[in-house]
């Protein structure tokens, strides 16, 4: 999938109109379109627009070939750090609060699984 590609998805997931993110990113319309439709994005394009699309820059960046693609794991971990930064403190709580739960609850079936396990048949 090409840079363009990504970024006409990404626009299209977000529901914004091209003046709507020209408006939030500082570019014009036309130029979020030419994009689009084929031309080469500026590294000062692609930081604009994952902002104004609330994406990490960092993804974009690696999708428009600026950074070298990052494994899978990673690209999550970093799309989380940014998410969680752009936070207010009381939100980052009670995510983190969440996130504990989670965990806990894995370990939590992973004891049950492994005490099941070693029960004699």
């Amino acid at each position: 999938m090409t840079f363009n590609e990504w970024l006409l998805k990404q626009i299209e997931k977000s529901g914004l109109s091209y003046s709507e993110l020209g408006r939030r990113s500082g570019y014009s319309h036309a130029r979020i379109s030419q994009v689009v439709n084929g031309d080469l994005a500026s590294a000062d394009f692609c930081i604009a627009i994952s902002k104004a699309l609330t994406i990490s820059p960092i993804t974009a960046l690696q999708k428009a070939g600026f950074l070298t693609p990052l494994p899978d794991d990673n690209q999550k971990e970093d799309e989380l750090t940014y998410l969680f930064r752009q936070m207010t403190d009381r939100d980052q709580q009670l995510m983190l609060a969440q996130f504990r739960a989670v965990v806990a609850e894995h370990k939590r079936e992973q004891r049950g699984d492994l005490a099941a396990a070693s029960q004699p048949t």
